[in-house]
């Protein structure tokens, strides 16, 4: 029993862990999103919230970067693909423009939000076109980006990250859930090892009888 006790309560050290970093990225986040619009933050509007709903935007799927399951060979069609990172940009931004225009060799110079999704599930299953949608919920992620989520934007889009809002799509707050489990995870898994101990106590000391008096 002690052993289980020690593994529930590394597990709750680490949910409590996990919720904590969450903590720090989306403290003073909304439960609801906050409504913002992306020409907002293109003009260099600072998010309102950690939690945001934006409105209508163009997702560009082919501009993305992802993160994938090694294979010798190099990925294809079939490859795993553990998330993406995709730019979106209001409808009247300078490089949609240009693609209206049949620029040939037009580049996204610039954007304001990046989005991180797990929603692929492989890389064929990436869309390979532009897609207009009317919103996207999700939370900011910008302090629980990976070392190497930073060099892919940086070498990728030439971008400091730490100037782009980084959404995790359809991420709500959940620290408090998951500092909760972490912590009644951690008093059970020591509850289970006070238990055992103070059974083996117990079962050290030998058993008192009172004499007969016949």
């Amino acid at each position: 029993m002690v052993r289980i006790g020690l593994g529930v309560a590394v597990v709750g050290v680490a949910v409590l862990a996990v919720g904590y970093s969450q903590y720090k990225s989306s403290k003073g986040a909304s439960t609801e999103p906050v409504r913002v619009t992306l020409e907002e933050l293109e003009a260099g509007t600072a998010p309102p919230s950690a939690h945001l709903k934006l409105g209508p935007h163009v997702r560009l799927y082919p501009l993305c970067v992802y993160s994938y399951e090694f294979q010798p060979g190099g990925p294809g069609p079939k490859t795993k693909v553990n998330y993406i990172f995709y730019p979106v940009v209001s409808q009247n931004h300078p490089y949609l423009k240009l693609l209206a225009q049949g620029a040939e060799n037009a580049q996204l110079k610039s954007f304001a939000v990046l989005v991180k999704t797990d929603s692929f599930r492989s890389v064929g299953a990436i869309p390979n076109y532009d897609a207009e949608s009317p919103s996207l919920q999700g939370l900011v992620v910008n302090t629980l980006l990976s070392d190497d989520d930073r060099r892919a934007i940086r070498d990728v889009w030439k971008l400091d990250e730490s100037k782009l809002v980084i959404l995790a799509e359809g991420r709500k707050p959940a620290y408090k859930w998951l500092m909760g489990g972490g912590i009644a995870a951690i008093a059970l898994g020591v509850l289970l090892i006070l238990v055992k101990l103070f059974k083996g106590h117990g079962d050290a000391f030998p058993t008192l009888e009172t004499p007969s008096m016949d």
